[in-house]
């Protein structure tokens, strides 16, 4: 779902623009408890932001304090779980991959993905701040017990072919 060139949004003390963006709503046990929006600008101008998340007053749940996957959560349980950043990665890397809204993950996120996975491969983009985030990530992961590998990457998940996304799924799950 998209929205329109007028479409804006209060948090309560300021108008938010939402024009010109994907609308992607964030579902947690079956409920939808919060969205965020995709700029569908080929680039942004100055001030836009490529995303903005539901205001927080606005969220049943805050996104930071669940993960995303295009599936119910009742079915991403299993043995490999690949993390990522964002919905446009999972949405190229299909049902084994989740994300955390960025890099910058929070403890319940980790909790999630610790109860949910026994091996979790974790693929952030290739700039060295969220490489030093995944390898962060990676080693909580296993302090919880999980077999957890940091796997690096040249490109955004997100802007891969589905055949390079095909091949490092295959990669991953049959490590």
């Amino acid at each position: 779902m998209g929205t329109g060139p007028l479409s804006f949004l209060s948090d309560g003390k300021k108008q938010i623009d939402y024009k010109h963006r994907i609308f992607i709503p964030i579902f947690w046990k079956g409920k939808m408890v919060s969205f965020q929006t995709r700029s569908i600008k080929k680039k942004t101008e100055h001030g836009d932001l490529k995303y903005i998340a539901c205001p927080k007053n606005r969220e049943i749940i805050h996104h930071k304090d669940i993960i995303y996957a295009h599936r119910n959560w009742e079915k991403i349980r299993g043995e490999t779980g690949i993390v990522v950043e964002g919905v446009t990665d999972v949405w190229k890397l299909g049902e084994n991959a989740v994300a955390t809204f960025g890099i910058e993950y929070k403890p319940k996120q980790v909790n999630i993905l610790a109860k949910a996975y026994k091996r979790i491969a974790v693929v952030y983009d290739e700039e060295p701040q969220a490489r030093r985030q995944a390898k962060k990530l990676v080693e909580e992961l296993t302090l919880l017990g999980v077999d957890a590998w940091w796997v690096p990457i040249d490109q955004d998940p997100g802007s891969m072919t589905k055949e390079q996304a095909r091949k490092l799924v295959n990669k991953i799950i049959h490590y």
